[in-house]
Protein backbone atom coordinates (compact mmCIF):
# COMPACT_ATOMS: atom_id res chain seq x y z
CA UNK A 1 0.00 0.00 0.00
CA UNK A 2 1.33 3.44 -0.81
CA UNK A 3 2.53 6.03 1.63
CA UNK A 4 -0.30 8.23 2.84
CA UNK A 5 -0.17 11.94 3.78
CA UNK A 6 0.43 12.28 7.47
CA UNK A 7 -1.89 15.28 7.90
CA UNK A 8 -4.86 13.10 6.95
CA UNK A 9 -3.99 10.70 9.73
CA UNK A 10 -3.41 13.50 12.21
CA UNK A 11 -7.03 14.49 11.71
CA UNK A 12 -7.79 11.52 13.94
CA UNK A 13 -5.70 12.97 16.75
CA UNK A 14 -6.29 15.86 19.15
CA UNK A 15 -3.21 17.59 17.79
CA UNK A 16 -2.34 20.59 15.72
CA UNK A 17 0.06 20.84 12.84
CA UNK A 18 1.65 18.08 10.80
CA UNK A 19 4.25 15.52 11.82
CA UNK A 20 7.76 15.45 10.40
CA UNK A 21 7.62 12.00 8.82
CA UNK A 22 5.36 10.11 6.44
CA UNK A 23 3.67 6.96 7.80
CA UNK A 24 3.38 3.72 5.90
CA UNK A 25 0.28 1.63 6.46
CA UNK A 26 -0.90 -1.95 6.07
CA UNK A 27 -4.45 -3.21 5.83
CA UNK A 28 -5.30 -3.82 9.52
CA UNK A 29 -5.32 -7.51 10.38
CA UNK A 30 -8.65 -9.05 11.23
CA UNK A 31 -9.01 -10.49 14.71
CA UNK A 32 -8.12 -14.12 14.10
CA UNK A 33 -11.13 -16.40 13.83
CA UNK A 34 -8.75 -19.14 14.91
CA UNK A 35 -8.38 -17.48 18.30
CA UNK A 36 -12.12 -17.02 18.77
CA UNK A 37 -12.80 -20.63 17.78
CA UNK A 38 -10.17 -21.85 20.23
CA UNK A 39 -11.68 -19.80 23.07
CA UNK A 40 -15.00 -21.57 22.52
CA UNK A 41 -13.23 -24.94 22.33
CA UNK A 42 -11.44 -24.34 25.63
CA UNK A 43 -14.68 -23.27 27.28
CA UNK A 44 -16.33 -26.50 26.13
CA UNK A 45 -13.44 -28.61 27.38
CA UNK A 46 -13.82 -27.10 30.84
CA UNK A 47 -17.28 -28.66 31.03
CA UNK A 48 -15.76 -32.14 30.78
CA UNK A 49 -16.81 -33.79 34.05
CA UNK A 50 -13.94 -36.29 33.90
CA UNK A 51 -11.25 -33.58 33.89
CA UNK A 52 -9.33 -33.08 37.13
CA UNK A 53 -9.03 -29.70 38.85
CA UNK A 54 -5.46 -29.44 37.55
CA UNK A 55 -6.56 -30.16 33.99
CA UNK A 56 -9.37 -27.63 34.21
CA UNK A 57 -6.90 -25.12 35.62
CA UNK A 58 -4.53 -25.48 32.66
CA UNK A 59 -7.44 -25.25 30.24
CA UNK A 60 -8.48 -22.02 31.96
CA UNK A 61 -4.89 -20.77 31.77
CA UNK A 62 -4.68 -21.49 28.04
CA UNK A 63 -8.01 -19.73 27.48
CA UNK A 64 -6.71 -16.72 29.39
CA UNK A 65 -3.61 -16.64 27.19
CA UNK A 66 -5.90 -16.66 24.14
CA UNK A 67 -7.86 -13.72 25.56
CA UNK A 68 -4.52 -11.96 26.07
CA UNK A 69 -3.55 -12.69 22.45
CA UNK A 70 -6.82 -11.06 21.39
CA UNK A 71 -6.12 -7.95 23.47
CA UNK A 72 -9.08 -8.75 25.74
CA UNK A 73 -7.32 -7.86 28.98
CA UNK A 74 -10.33 -7.91 31.30
CA UNK A 75 -11.29 -11.45 30.25
CA UNK A 76 -7.69 -12.62 30.54
CA UNK A 77 -7.35 -11.04 33.98
CA UNK A 78 -10.54 -12.72 35.17
CA UNK A 79 -9.36 -16.20 34.15
CA UNK A 80 -5.88 -15.73 35.62
CA UNK A 81 -7.39 -14.46 38.89
CA UNK A 82 -9.66 -17.50 39.07
CA UNK A 83 -6.58 -19.74 39.01
CA UNK A 84 -4.68 -17.56 41.46
CA UNK A 85 -7.44 -17.63 44.07
CA UNK A 86 -8.19 -21.34 43.91
CA UNK A 87 -7.85 -23.00 47.35
CA UNK A 88 -4.30 -24.03 48.26
CA UNK A 89 -3.60 -27.49 46.91
CA UNK A 90 -6.45 -27.46 44.39
CA UNK A 91 -3.95 -27.04 41.56
CA UNK A 92 -0.17 -27.18 41.31
CA UNK A 93 2.17 -24.41 42.43
CA UNK A 94 3.55 -24.40 38.89
CA UNK A 95 0.16 -23.52 37.40
CA UNK A 96 -0.49 -20.77 39.92
CA UNK A 97 3.02 -19.37 39.39
CA UNK A 98 2.41 -19.10 35.64
CA UNK A 99 -0.97 -17.48 36.27
CA UNK A 100 0.67 -14.88 38.56
CA UNK A 101 3.32 -14.18 35.92
CA UNK A 102 0.86 -13.81 33.05
CA UNK A 103 -1.39 -11.61 35.15
CA UNK A 104 1.62 -9.40 35.87
CA UNK A 105 1.81 -8.70 32.13
CA UNK A 106 -1.93 -7.99 31.99
CA UNK A 107 -1.66 -5.51 34.87
CA UNK A 108 1.39 -3.90 33.23
CA UNK A 109 -0.52 -3.41 29.97
CA UNK A 110 -3.33 -1.88 32.05
CA UNK A 111 -0.93 0.60 33.67
CA UNK A 112 -1.35 -0.93 37.15
CA UNK A 113 2.32 -0.92 38.15
CA UNK A 114 1.94 -1.94 41.81
CA UNK A 115 -0.35 -4.85 40.99
CA UNK A 116 2.02 -5.97 38.23
CA UNK A 117 4.97 -5.97 40.63
CA UNK A 118 3.00 -7.91 43.24
CA UNK A 119 2.00 -10.52 40.67
CA UNK A 120 5.64 -10.94 39.60
CA UNK A 121 6.82 -11.22 43.20
CA UNK A 122 4.19 -13.89 43.87
CA UNK A 123 5.22 -15.92 40.82
CA UNK A 124 8.85 -15.83 41.93
CA UNK A 125 7.91 -16.83 45.48
CA UNK A 126 6.33 -19.92 43.94
CA UNK A 127 9.64 -20.71 42.25
CA UNK A 128 9.08 -19.32 38.74
CA UNK A 129 12.04 -17.34 37.42
CA UNK A 130 12.40 -17.59 33.65
CA UNK A 131 13.14 -15.41 30.66
CA UNK A 132 9.62 -14.06 30.54
CA UNK A 133 9.77 -12.91 34.16
CA UNK A 134 12.96 -10.94 33.43
CA UNK A 135 11.39 -9.34 30.35
CA UNK A 136 8.26 -8.28 32.24
CA UNK A 137 10.37 -6.94 35.11
CA UNK A 138 12.54 -5.00 32.63
CA UNK A 139 9.54 -3.34 30.96
CA UNK A 140 7.90 -2.62 34.32
CA UNK A 141 11.11 -1.10 35.66
CA UNK A 142 11.42 1.06 32.54
CA UNK A 143 7.88 2.40 32.86
CA UNK A 144 8.31 3.13 36.57
CA UNK A 145 11.55 5.05 36.02
CA UNK A 146 14.00 2.48 37.37
CA UNK A 147 16.25 2.43 34.33
CA UNK A 148 19.22 0.71 36.03
CA UNK A 149 17.00 -2.17 37.13
CA UNK A 150 15.48 -2.28 33.64
CA UNK A 151 18.95 -2.60 32.12
CA UNK A 152 19.91 -5.41 34.51
CA UNK A 153 16.72 -7.35 33.84
CA UNK A 154 16.88 -7.05 30.05
CA UNK A 155 20.51 -8.22 30.18
CA UNK A 156 19.37 -11.33 32.05
CA UNK A 157 16.61 -11.85 29.51
CA UNK A 158 19.03 -11.59 26.58
CA UNK A 159 21.43 -14.04 28.22
CA UNK A 160 18.60 -16.58 28.34
CA UNK A 161 17.08 -15.80 24.90
CA UNK A 162 19.96 -14.45 22.79
CA UNK A 163 18.12 -14.93 19.49
CA UNK A 164 15.11 -12.76 20.38
CA UNK A 165 15.21 -9.39 18.62
CA UNK A 166 12.81 -7.85 21.14
CA UNK A 167 15.51 -8.09 23.80
CA UNK A 168 17.88 -6.18 21.52
CA UNK A 169 15.28 -3.47 20.91
CA UNK A 170 14.76 -3.03 24.63
CA UNK A 171 18.50 -2.88 25.36
CA UNK A 172 18.71 -0.12 22.77
CA UNK A 173 15.68 1.75 24.14
CA UNK A 174 16.88 1.57 27.75
CA UNK A 175 20.34 2.80 26.78
CA UNK A 176 18.84 5.66 24.77
CA UNK A 177 16.51 6.64 27.63
CA UNK A 178 19.47 6.73 30.01
CA UNK A 179 21.46 8.87 27.53
CA UNK A 180 24.43 6.57 27.97
CA UNK A 181 27.46 6.36 25.71
CA UNK A 182 26.56 2.75 24.94
CA UNK A 183 23.64 3.58 22.61
CA UNK A 184 25.49 2.72 19.40
CA UNK A 185 26.90 -0.41 21.01
CA UNK A 186 23.48 -1.55 22.26
CA UNK A 187 21.62 -0.63 19.08
CA UNK A 188 23.20 -3.27 16.86
CA UNK A 189 21.44 -6.50 15.90
CA UNK A 190 23.74 -9.41 16.83
CA UNK A 191 24.02 -12.26 14.31
CA UNK A 192 22.16 -14.71 16.58
CA UNK A 193 19.11 -12.43 16.69
CA UNK A 194 19.02 -11.91 12.93
CA UNK A 195 17.45 -15.30 12.29
CA UNK A 196 17.08 -17.17 9.03
CA UNK A 197 13.34 -17.22 9.69
CA UNK A 198 13.19 -13.42 9.65
CA UNK A 199 15.05 -13.31 6.35
CA UNK A 200 12.81 -15.97 4.85
CA UNK A 201 9.70 -14.06 5.89
CA UNK A 202 11.02 -10.98 4.12
CA UNK A 203 11.92 -12.81 0.93
CA UNK A 204 15.58 -13.00 1.88
CA UNK A 205 15.91 -9.22 2.07
CA UNK A 206 17.67 -7.58 4.98
CA UNK A 207 15.07 -5.21 6.44
CA UNK A 208 16.36 -2.34 8.58
CA UNK A 209 15.03 -2.07 12.12
CA UNK A 210 14.48 0.69 14.65
CA UNK A 211 18.01 0.01 15.84
CA UNK A 212 19.20 1.79 12.71
CA UNK A 213 17.09 4.82 13.64
CA UNK A 214 18.21 4.98 17.28
CA UNK A 215 21.85 4.69 16.23
CA UNK A 216 21.50 7.35 13.52
CA UNK A 217 22.16 5.01 10.59
CA UNK A 218 18.68 5.53 9.09
CA UNK A 219 15.82 7.99 9.44
CA UNK A 220 12.26 6.95 10.39
CA UNK A 221 11.18 7.59 6.79
CA UNK A 222 13.94 5.33 5.46
CA UNK A 223 12.96 2.55 7.86
CA UNK A 224 9.25 2.71 6.96
CA UNK A 225 9.99 2.84 3.24
CA UNK A 226 12.25 -0.22 3.54
CA UNK A 227 9.47 -2.15 5.31
CA UNK A 228 7.01 -1.12 2.62
CA UNK A 229 9.29 -2.22 -0.21
CA UNK A 230 10.15 -5.56 1.44
CA UNK A 231 6.54 -6.52 2.15
CA UNK A 232 4.35 -5.85 -0.89
CA UNK A 233 0.61 -6.04 -0.30
CA UNK A 234 -1.56 -8.04 -0.46
CA UNK A 235 0.77 -11.05 -0.65
CA UNK A 236 2.65 -10.17 2.52
CA UNK A 237 0.20 -8.01 4.43
CA UNK A 238 0.49 -10.01 7.66
CA UNK A 239 4.26 -9.65 7.75
CA UNK A 240 4.01 -5.95 6.92
CA UNK A 241 1.48 -5.38 9.72
CA UNK A 242 3.74 -7.22 12.19
CA UNK A 243 6.81 -5.22 11.20
CA UNK A 244 4.93 -1.93 11.25
CA UNK A 245 3.32 -2.61 14.62
CA UNK A 246 6.79 -3.33 16.00
CA UNK A 247 8.50 -0.40 14.29
CA UNK A 248 5.88 2.22 15.13
CA UNK A 249 5.91 1.41 18.86
CA UNK A 250 9.68 1.91 19.11
CA UNK A 251 9.56 4.94 16.84
CA UNK A 252 7.02 6.37 19.28
CA UNK A 253 9.54 5.93 22.07
CA UNK A 254 12.25 7.41 19.80
CA UNK A 255 10.21 10.58 19.25
CA UNK A 256 9.22 10.68 22.90
CA UNK A 257 12.89 10.78 23.92
CA UNK A 258 13.38 13.65 21.45
CA UNK A 259 10.49 15.56 23.00
CA UNK A 260 8.27 15.35 19.93
CA UNK A 261 4.96 14.31 21.49
CA UNK A 262 2.85 14.75 18.34
CA UNK A 263 4.99 12.34 16.35
CA UNK A 264 5.22 9.93 19.29
CA UNK A 265 1.45 9.78 19.72
CA UNK A 266 0.92 9.28 16.01
CA UNK A 267 3.36 6.36 16.05
CA UNK A 268 1.60 4.71 18.98
CA UNK A 269 -1.71 5.04 17.17
CA UNK A 270 -0.21 3.58 14.01
CA UNK A 271 1.24 0.66 15.95
CA UNK A 272 -2.10 -0.14 17.56
CA UNK A 273 -3.95 0.32 14.26
CA UNK A 274 -2.21 -2.71 12.71
CA UNK A 275 -4.30 -5.02 14.96
CA UNK A 276 -1.40 -7.34 15.76
CA UNK A 277 -3.04 -8.16 19.08
CA UNK A 278 -0.71 -11.02 20.00
CA UNK A 279 2.46 -8.89 19.92
CA UNK A 280 3.98 -7.19 22.94
CA UNK A 281 4.40 -3.97 20.96
CA UNK A 282 0.69 -3.74 20.16
CA UNK A 283 -0.22 -4.05 23.83
CA UNK A 284 2.42 -1.51 24.83
CA UNK A 285 1.25 0.91 22.13
CA UNK A 286 -2.29 0.71 23.50
CA UNK A 287 -0.86 1.29 26.98
CA UNK A 288 0.90 4.41 25.72
CA UNK A 289 -2.36 5.71 24.26
CA UNK A 290 -4.09 5.17 27.60
CA UNK A 291 -1.26 6.94 29.41
CA UNK A 292 -1.69 9.84 26.97
CA UNK A 293 -5.39 10.01 27.85
CA UNK A 294 -6.74 8.63 24.56
CA UNK A 295 -10.21 7.62 25.73
CA UNK A 296 -11.09 6.07 22.36
CA UNK A 297 -8.91 3.05 23.07
CA UNK A 298 -11.03 0.00 23.87
CA UNK A 299 -10.72 -3.76 23.91
CA UNK A 300 -12.00 -5.85 21.01
CA UNK A 301 -15.57 -7.04 21.34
Amino acid sequence: MKIVPVCALLALLPLAGCASFHPVTASPLEIGQKYRTNVVAYSQRMQNSSASDEERGWILYERAELFLALGMLDYAKSDFRTIIYLPRGAVSRQLQAHAFQSNAWVYLLSGSWIDAAQMLDSSQELGLSNARSHFIRAVLSYYTGRRDRAGDEIAKYRSMVPDDRRGVFWSCLIAAAASTDSVKEQCVMPPEADTAESLAQSGGKQIPTVLDVFSGRDSPDELLKAIEEATPEPADNTRRAELLSEAYYYLGKYYELREKPDEALLCFRMSAAQNVFDSAEHGLAVLELRLHGDTRVREPD
